[in-house]
């Protein structure tokens, strides 16, 4: 015996797809929300100068205020207590203490 053809319902299909879609602009909402925030930009910064670093601009200073050295680099600056220390250009771990300013560059 021939069974008569019967149409599928496309209703199923329609509604898997504006589920999904539902879901993937839920997704993508929550990934622009969550990367406009300021702790997610911090650590996407952070992430940044641990795996490409960022140019940085140290500078030490004496109790006057007048300039002790200043090194220029891009390596990671990693605090350790009322210090901190890093790379330098000719890769030397190098620790500072005292009063210091840390600056990113644009260079």
């Amino acid at each position: 015996m021939i069974t008569p053809y019967r149409q599928q319902n496309p209703r199923p299909k329609r509604l898997l797809l504006v589920w999904a879609s539902v879901i993937i602009f839920v997704l993508v909402a929550l990934v622009w929300v969550l990367s406009t925030t300021a702790g997610c930009r911090n650590e996407m910064k952070h992430l940044k100068s641990s795996v490409v670093g960022l140019n940085r601009v140290i500078t030490l200073y004496d109790a006057n205020g007048n300039v002790i050295r200043q090194w220029k680099t891009k390596a990671k600056v990693e605090p350790s207590g009322s210090s901190v220390w890093f790379l330098d250009d000719n890769g030397r771990a190098t620790s500072i203490a005292g009063t210091f300013v840390v600056e990113e560059s644009k260079d």
